[in-house]
């Protein structure tokens, strides 16, 4: 099916709710959401002394850049496919990843 015609609820529903892609950009975008309030309502001192307001902005920014790209790879028929999934995943955790190379 061409998503790229039909409404965003239609990928909403569609690819991102039944792909192997799909489900690595929620369980990361709830990772980084409750990363959000961990550091930004909770007031816990992030990691490498990196200033609270970065450190929230980007677990804000992130999972919308992983679903640009989800969209970008993806479109127009959105197949499922292992490979991909993994590659998404680390790019999903990139952000940790470094963060944990630099201690």
């Amino acid at each position: 099916m061409d998503y790229m015609n039909q409404p965003v609820t239609a990928v909403l529903t569609g690819p991102l709710l039944r792909t192997p892609q799909g489900w690595v950009v929620l369980a990361f975008s709830v990772f980084y959401f409750f990363g959000a309030l961990l550091f930004g309502t909770f007031d816990v001192e992030p990691p490498l002394a990196f200033r609270t307001q970065n450190l929230v902005g980007m677990c804000v920014a992130w999972p919308f850049l992983l679903f640009m790209y989800f969209v970008k790879e993806g479109a127009p028929s959105f197949v499922p496919s292992p490979t991909r999934a993994a590659w998404l995943a680390f790019l999903a955790a990139f952000p940790v990843l470094y963060f944990i190379w630099r201690i």
